[in-house]
């Protein structure tokens, strides 16, 4: 009933504007409505809930701008339909939008609330900046050509969840309305998909993992843009000869397989290389466990059949170093901790869990058995919340014995996971949301894989 809604509306403000302003009005319309047409349809053949994209043409007169953001307004408020608008005129959608990111010269440069946006200098520098950027790049050889930027949709990770308006700044030069969506679907397709497939309830269903190739233009394209400047932690251990492991697990075992004085000679070449013999369990190191190490049932996944969208995600980090040792972390405790961060936890964030571990413990005999971790209730605390899984730096999630066979088995039960023998998680604390990023192996089979974690600040 709405997608009818919208379609009328968009036909009679596009005879109207075509008698109003002329041609080139009324395919900036009409390029408005394919837009709609194949956001819409992407929505319902995906998960049933019809997300509707608004591309707004240039030229167009202030009523006819006017009403239609009076409709965007209502089919959001009133008929609570997902939204997707694209506009250039930054002041309307950043009013209008709950969620906005900025894009310059066509890359992600910042993103946040709409009403926290404007307020930052960094915003009016960069926005203004594309601005002087895309006006020296006119095609002298077309005096319609113009560009600027725009504002369009999409809220990260959660995408927009039933009843957001969202948007995104993105340049344009005269593109047609499908273009504009083309362009936008490309240059973040796994995002924008994320939006257009928004599930009832807020849920995300994630893309295919899949590789695509990337063209020679979307290449140029890339290069061409700005430069986001970030901060990387490391939150992985190192692997030596006898890291500390879990007593249940093989030792690292690290020799030298050759070395330089081995001397290679072909023709009238001399070559040395060095190269280690490495032997550890798939638990060595900072690593993931997978589900198939515990969850007994038939079909649970090994480490290379769990989806690598699972291992690049949001993240936040909540501070427990104040926990004694051996302690199992009650769920008013979890609860004081996300308070104390300023943060919310988000359907399939990665949860990291400081509780000073290593300071503590690494090096130690007691780093073996005086770990503290989760209590059972706060784990399930933690699914309940929607977590794709959770990070400690112990061996093990729980405390010693009894808690941590039942965190695991509730792992199983919950269908999430965890990081064990993280590092450097006192660097996250205090910072709020930042890219979690710790890609397993592909071991065929395998129960775990160790990972090079990462988090990433913007």
């Amino acid at each position: 009933m709405q997608l009818i809604i919208v379609a009328v509306t968009l036909a009679v403000l596009a005879a109207f504007a075509w008698m109003v302003t002329g041609t080139a009005l009324g395919r900036s319309l009409r390029a408005c409505e394919q837009d709609l047409r194949m956001a819409a349809l992407l929505g319902i053949d995906a998960d049933r809930t019809i997300s509707i994209t608004f591309v707004i043409g240039a030229s167009l007169a202030p009523l006819i701008m006017r009403q239609i953001f009076r409709t965007i307004r209502h089919l959001n408020e009133q008929e609570g339909l997902t939204v997707l608008l694209v506009e250039r005129n930054a002041n309307q959608a950043l009013r209008l939008a709950h969620r906005n990111y900025v894009l310059v010269t066509g890359r992600i440069a910042h993103a946040g609330p709409a009403a926290a946006l404007p307020a930052r200098p960094d915003i009016r520098e960069d926005y203004l900046g594309a601005l002087r950027r895309v006006a020296v790049q006119r095609d002298a050889s077309r005096p319609d050509s113009s560009s600027v930027p725009c504002c369009g949709a999409i809220q990260g990770r959660r995408a927009c969840s039933k009843g957001d308006v969202c948007s995104v700044p993105q340049a344009l030069r005269s593109w047609s309305g499908r273009r504009v969506s083309r362009r936008l679907l490309s240059l973040e397709q796994r995002q924008l998909r994320r939006v257009l497939l928004t599930r009832r309830g807020g849920g995300v269903r994630a893309p295919p993992s899949r590789a695509k190739a990337v063209s020679p233009d979307r290449e140029a394209d890339h290069a061409q843009g700005s430069v986001v400047a970030m901060d990387i932690v490391d939150l992985s251990r190192e692997i030596f000869h006898r890291t500390q492991t879990h007593p249940s697990h093989p030792p690292v075992v690290m020799t030298v397989w050759n070395d330089h004085a081995e001397k290679k000679v072909a023709g009238g070449t001399t070559f040395s290389s060095k190269a280690l013999s490495i032997a550890f369990s798939d638990h060595a190191g900072t690593h993931v466990d997978a589900p198939v190490h515990f969850d007994p049932r038939p079909g649970a996944a090994s480490i290379d059949q769990v989806p690598l969208e699972k291992f690049y995600t949001s993240g936040i980090c909540l501070d427990l170093s104040h926990v004694p040792l051996r302690h199992a972390i009650a769920v008013p405790e979890m609860e004081a901790a996300l308070a104390a961060s300023g943060q919310e936890i988000r359907p399939g964030d990665t949860v990291l869990l400081h509780m000073a571990v290593n300071a503590r413990l690494l090096g130690k005999p007691g780093y073996l058995h005086d770990f503290p971790g989760l209590a059972l209730d706060s784990v399930h605390w933690l699914a309940d919340r929607g977590i794709g899984m959770f990070g400690v730096e112990a061996i093990s999630p729980a405390p010693e014995g009894e808690p941590n066979f039942q965190a695991h088995m509730a792992c199983a039960e919950r269908g999430i996971t965890h990081i064990e023998c993280l590092a450097n998680l006192e660097a996250l604390v205090g910072r709020g949301r930042f890219r979690f990023i710790g890609f397993p192996l592909k071991i065929r089979g395998g129960t775990a894989s160790p990972i090079r974690a990462v988090a990433i600040f913007e």
